[in-house]
């Protein structure tokens, strides 16, 4: 199966037929069309079938998302100047992304699903949307007196 002559492309794993951009090319060795769906599927045993088989594997998916949590952080670090708004520092060791209104809580909710740490939702939220006056750049002090004044009004 393949392309068809009216711009559509079908499946080879399910057969439906939907327009390219829903649709993954993988190169094993040929190219093999799957929907989003399939290739979801394909990829989540994959992984799991790496994760059963290669003890180490778990390690370098572990090093390799922490390297493109750094990348992300530092782009997004970048997007909003590079320094704390509250004090001026400029160290990207403790500069955090803020939520200018609050609601961080309920923003990773919407984002994750789960009120749990972020995982970098919130960095990505960020540069997707082209980094928005909602979230702001803090160090780690600026954000915690921030915390504490709401607390105290």
């Amino acid at each position: 199966m393949g392309k068809l002559a009216n711009g559509l492309i079908v499946c080879n794993k399910c057969g439906r037929s939907t327009e390219k951009a829903s649709f993954e090319a993988l190169r094993i060795a040929r190219a093999d069309y799957r929907c989003n769906d399939c290739y979801r599927t394909y990829s989540r045993t994959y992984v799991r079938r790496r994760y059963q088989e290669d003890p180490g594997y778990r390690a370098k998916a572990k090093v390799s998302a922490q390297k493109s949590l750094r990348r992300l952080k530092q782009e997004v670090i970048q997007g909003y100047g590079g320094r704390c708004v509250g004090c001026g520092i400029a160290d990207a060791r403790i500069l955090d992304l803020d939520h200018v209104n609050g609601g961080g809580s309920k923003a990773r909710c919407h984002l994750r699903g789960a009120p749990t740490r972020s995982n970098g939702y919130a960095y990505r939220d960020a540069r997707n949307r082209g980094f928005p006056a909602d979230y702001q750049l803090l160090c780690r002090n600026c954000n915690w007196l921030k915390y504490l004044e709401t607390l105290r009004p």
